[in-house]
């Protein structure tokens, strides 16, 4: 997956930003998920899971400037983004796509794109009960006051 921005330097999450993050579920195995597209595994623990990725990206000058991310840690801006794709992914793949909700921590370098956004951190969470649990609660009372 890559997201390409318009913005040539990441920025830096000045607060904790809520986003969502796609995984699919392991069979028999209800603390594992797995990325959709890297198969990269993820264990929870207390219903929790920090990951860390180098940002890669690379800027092309031209007469439109863009930045090409290709390596960090890859979310979706809002729920009906993920859904949405969470639904693709379901008919090409099969049944087992699943949106968690995760935070991109204050101090992390992170790149937006129109639907999507790519960070460095990302503190992803195994269901909502254990956000609400969380120091960052606020963040999903803030969402839903916003709609």
């Amino acid at each position: 997956m890559c997201l390409v921005s318009a913005i040539r330097t990441p920025f830096v999450a000045n607060k904790p930003i809520l986003v969502y993050k796609m995984l699919r579920r392991i069979p028999f195995r209800y603390r594992v998920r797995e990325t959709p597209y890297q198969f990269l595994k993820i264990s929870f623990k207390n219903g929790v899971c920090t990951l860390s990725s180098k940002l890669k990206y690379t800027t092309f000058i031209s007469l439109h400037d863009f930045t090409e991310v290709s390596e960090g840690i890859h979310a979706w801006k809002r729920k009906k983004y993920a859904n949405d794709a969470a639904d693709c992914y379901k008919f090409y793949y099969g049944g087992r796509a699943r949106i968690h909700y995760a935070v991109i921590p204050k101090g992390a370098k992170y790149f937006v794109g129109d639907y999507d956004i790519v960070s460095e951190k990302m503190i992803i969470f195994i269901n909502r009960k254990d956000l609400k649990k969380s120091e960052y609660a606020y963040l999903l009372e803030e969402a839903e006051n916003a709609i």
